[in-house]
């Protein structure tokens, strides 16, 4: 099953700016290339758990990402960013 990821304008705002001021640009981008198609993929298999199965977190440093899943629409919405 392919679930849609969406960001949320906060999120992405977020990751503007954990890329303008990281160091490690590249790792940033290439962290956001890996972890987008995991969460369109299989998103509870990607990260850990917080305090439901479908809020999630998972860490491709240098960012971690904050997400839920919707499974009855399959969809993945990125709810924040931070650099590690």
């Amino acid at each position: 099953m392919k679930y849609r990821v969406e960001w949320t304008p906060a999120a992405e705002d977020t990751l503007t700016e954990v890329w303008l001021t990281s160091a490690d640009k590249n790792g940033v981008t290439a962290a956001v290339e890996v972890v987008g198609p995991a969460l369109a993929r299989s998103p509870l298999a990607t990260g850990v758990a917080l305090d439901s199965s479908v809020h999630r977190l998972a860490q491709v440093p240098p960012i971690t990402i904050e997400f839920y899943v919707i499974e009855d629409d399959t969809k993945v919405v990125v709810q924040g960013v931070a650099a590690v």
